[in-house]
Formats: structure tokens, C-alpha cells, sequence
């Protein structure tokens, strides 16, 4: 990857090797009870997975995840994991792991992961370390997929309930008939990073060949209480 001098700048392994290390050190901090106007004026659009998409398997969430508002997602999207949780063999599910993120907790992913760049590739100015993170967690002042509910972040699940990823010969196949069954049902990947699939926002867009959709509600969100 290059920065924005040109100059060719190291690169993080894999998207993976961030979520990990994330998943290592962004807890949550506790939830506040009262929610703010921004996020009722969202949740009015969104559903729950659990109810809307029933095939769906929950997965336990990420470290960071909100443990009630991480099941939001738009209804195209539950649809859509519905369809494609159907259409699996009988020995995979579709398994869930987060959908809606507050910007807060984007924010906090965002500075996390920059504090981790920085010390792993001092060399590297904050404008380059932006531009090999903005290819692994979205800017949190673009409004993220995540943030939006049209973002999900899923694995297939074996028929022993263990999320499954493509680092070995089943995991492979079972996430290329997962792809292949979501891609079908009008949910689309982004290409590094094999858990996170969305409909509607510019990443799918982007693979559709077209302008991302408009939705009508109001689509940030700035999450409850102090965020991390």
C-alpha cells in the first residue's frame, strides 16, 4: 500500500490479526439505561435478528459489541441472512456475531487500532497510519456500514456450534458455501475481511455497480452514554 507521499508503507497482515487484537483489549463500558433521541429515531427502523431472521444462529459478541444493540439490523438486511441461513446445507448455519455499532464504540475501535499502528510502524506519519487502517475499521466521521445497521459481521457454524473461518480445508468450504448462499440472497462481502457482509451502503454498492441506497431515517448514531 502507499502512503500519501508515495511512499510504500508496511501493511498489517491480515484484517484478521486486527480484529484479534482488538477483540483483546476494547471492552465495553457499561451501557446507559436512558437511550438518546438519535438512537430511537434509528431502532424505530431497524429489527431484531433473533425475531426477524429466526434461522440466524447468535454468536457470542466481540468484547466491544453492545449486548442488546448489536441484534439491530435493517430489515433488508434480516431478510436477506434469512434467506441466505435457509438456503445452507443441513450441517451449517449462518452465525451471527454483531450488527449495529454506535459511532461511540467506532471511535473507540478507530483510536484503538491507530494507537496500535503507531506502535508497530512509528516510522509511519498519522496520515499514512490512517490510510492502512481506513482499509480495516471504518472512519468513525463517515458515517460506518456498522453504524447504520446495513452492516453484519457472520461466520458459518458447524453443526457442533463452533463459528468456523476460512484457515483450514472445512472452514474454507463451509465460508464459500456461506459467500455463496449470501451473495444469492443480495448480500455482498468486503473482500478483506471474509466475517463482514452488507446490503446498501457504498461497499455493496460498489460490487453492484451502482449509488448506494437511501434510506429514510436518519443514519448516525451516536450511541448511548460515554462509549468506551
Amino acid at each position: 500500500m502507499m502512503g500519501a507521499s508515495g511512499v510504500s508503507a508496511p501493511v498489517l497482515t491480515s484484517g484478521e490479526e486486527l480484529r484479534e487484537y482488538l477483540l483483546g483489549v476494547v471492552p465495553l463500558a457499561p451501557r446507559s439505561q436512558a437511550g438518546s433521541a438519535a438512537e430511537t429515531a434509528l431502532l424505530r427502523s431497524l429489527v431484531d435478528i433473533r425475531t426477524a431472521a429466526p434461522a440466524v444462529a447468535v454468536l457470542p459478541p466481540p468484547t466491544w459489541s453492545d449486548p442488546d444493540l448489536r441484534f439491530f439490523v435493517r430489515p433488508e438486511v434480516a431478510r436477506r441472512l434469512q434467506d441466505a441461513a435457509l438456503a445452507l446445507p443441513s450441517d451449517l448455519r449462518l452465525g451471527f456475531w454483531e450488527g449495529l455499532r454506535p459511532v461511540s464504540v467506532q471511535q473507540a475501535l478507530w483510536d484503538t487500532a491507530l494507537a496500535f499502528l503507531e506502535t508497530q510502524h512509528p516510522e509511519l506519519s498519522r496520515v499514512e497510519r490512517e490510510l492502512i487502517l481506513e482499509r480495516y475499521v471504518a472512519r468513525p466521521d463517515s458515517t460506518p456500514p456498522h453504524s447504520t445497521g446495513c452492516a453484519v459481521d457472520i461466520a458459518p457454524v458447524d453443526a457442533f456450534g463452533r463459528a468456523l473461518g476460512p484457515t483450514d480445508a472445512w472452514g474454507r468450504l463451509a465460508s464459500e458455501a456461506l459467500a455463496a448462499a449470501l451473495r444469492k440472497a443480495g448480500v455482498f462481502n468486503y473482500e478483506p475481511e471474509w466475517w463482514h457482509w452488507s446490503y446498501g451502503d457504498d461497499e455493496w454498492a460498489r460490487a453492484n455497480d451502482c449509488a448506494p441506497l437511501s434510506f429514510e431515517e436518519t443514519l448516525q448514531f451516536d450511541g448511548p452514554g460515554g462509549g468506551i
